[in-house]
């Protein structure tokens, strides 16, 4: 999500799947307050990324999680609800996307040590659903 789309994003949505980056979360809690809403977020995890980079396809270094979900859950009008990602492109998951989305319900076991409300775990899209719903995801 682009921080530029935030104010609209947050007048029609219920929860966002692509919470990646700290400024992203304070436009999103600046937007929730103004309008009195809650909003859930997810944090996207780049399985291809090192400690401290962003993924090809966007998310949040696993390295980072913690900071990220940390971040989330002190910023008003947020809540934390889970994780989520997608098969990455390029790495040491590409083209394995099980074993992409069993590590991501491992960070999510962590997670939810610290975290516990944060229950909801989206991976995968059309192509891989059954691998994700096999590795324990929630949503697709």
């Amino acid at each position: 999500l682009q921080t530029n789309k935030v104010r609209s994003v947050v007048g029609y949505a219920d929860v966002v799947q692509s919470v990646d980056r700290v400024k992203l979360v304070t436009a999103l809690s600046a937007a929730a307050g103004r309008r009195g809403r809650e909003l859930g977020c997810l944090l996207q995890v780049a399985l291809d990324a090192e400690s401290g980079e962003r993924g090809g396809r966007g998310g949040v270094a696993p390295g980072d999680i913690e900071e990220l979900a940390a971040a989330v859950e002190a910023a008003p009008g947020l809540r934390l609800d889970g994780l989520m990602t997608v098969a990455p492109l390029s790495g040491p998951y590409a083209g394995r996307q099980r074993a992409a989305f069993d590590r991501l319900m491992e960070f999510s076991s962590r997670l939810r040590g610290d975290h516990p409300a944060a229950n909801m775990v989206s991976a995968g899209m059309s192509g891989d659903l059954e691998d994700a719903v096999a590795a324990g995801a929630t949503h697709v």
